[in-house]
């Protein structure tokens, strides 16, 4: 069982890296392509008609891939006061509940997403002229991580409870 939670381990914490490197290298498109979008239209009085479409892109590429960055270290806002009132125990069953529902969102999104992309394959953009597609597979790719890392997180919690039972 224990090899399991390994294997799972491994593959968040590479999921998670590729998808690190993955936001950097979106961050910096972003900000070369807003940087020339400003040279252009206030320097050469030029302005250009794909900077603004692509930036939309890739924000959606940032929040999905982003919100699976955070969702790893369980960095998501949340409401914490009324379970840190709770005895030990109850707090652990309670974060395995939080983590079931978040699971079931993040196999949701990833079900939607999938249906958006579906319903999205003749649809062109306006500046860019690409699929949208692309961006919209942004939903069900971020929905994949966030399912993968929260299986982990909630393995992680009931293999601790399994072993803290056991030790009793």
């Amino acid at each position: 069982m224990a090899a399991f939670g390994n294997l799972l381990q491994r593959l968040s914490d590479n999921v998670d890296k590729v998808c690190r490197v993955f936001l950097l290298i979106v961050m910096a498109v972003m900000v070369t392509t807003v940087l020339g979008q400003v040279f252009f239209r206030y320097v050469l009085n030029a302005a250009l008609s794909w900077p603004e479409e692509l930036t939309i892109f890739l924000m959606a590429w940032m929040t999905f891939v982003g919100s699976g960055i955070a969702l790893k270290g369980w960095e998501h806002i949340g409401i914490t006061i009324f379970a840190g009132m709770l005895p030990e125990n109850l707090q652990a069953a309670l974060a395995v509940l939080v983590k079931i529902a978040v699971l079931f969102f993040a196999v949701f999104l990833t079900y939607t997403g999938v249906v958006l992309v579906q319903k999205s394959t003749h649809i062109i953009s306006e500046a860019l002229r690409i699929s949208v597609v692309w961006p919209r597979l942004s939903v069900p790719v971020g929905g994949i991580i966030m399912t993968l890392h929260t299986v982990n997180l909630l393995y992680q919690n009931v293999y601790s409870l399994i072993r803290k039972g056991a030790n009793n």
